[in-house]
């Protein structure tokens, strides 16, 4: 990976052929003329840190009832990911923390997309560091 996109929280390497949009809620990847893409958002708090039951919290409002969640260690970041289907398509999401930092990382899309885009998903996120903020 030859670009890296920088948030005011967070930094990620970005695969080739990604392109990146950054909005106030949060950053974009896609790849050019492919359905899916790949969201990354983030809170703080302000003075604590984040826990998984924290990240618990936070996902079980995103999830489908009964849906299994795996612990991860991704780059400098502990969490928790989930994987299902619906009637808009495949979703892998993931809620990683480090610190006081809470990033919210979802990879949706056609299945056979999101299955064809997930090393490259799996390679950024390997990447994913905390920023120094004062």
């Amino acid at each position: 990976m030859n670009r890296r996109f920088e948030s005011d929280w967070w930094a990620i390497g970005i695969a080739d052929g990604w392109d990146v949009n950054d909005d106030e809620s949060c950053t974009t990847l896609t790849r050019e003329n492919e359905e899916g893409a790949f969201q990354i958002s983030a809170a703080r708090k302000d003075a604590d840190v984040v826990t998984e039951e924290d990240a618990l919290e936070f996902a079980s409002d995103a999830v489908p009832d009964g849906t299994q969640f795996e612990r991860v260690s991704v780059g400098a970041f502990e969490g928790i990911t989930a994987g299902f289907r619906d009637d808009r398509g495949q979703w892998m999401m993931h809620w990683l923390f480090t610190g006081p930092l809470l990033v919210y990382a979802t990879h949706v899309g056609p299945p056979e997309i999101v299955e064809a885009q997930s090393a490259d998903v799996r390679r950024m996120l390997e990447t994913l560091i905390p920023m120094e903020t004062t």
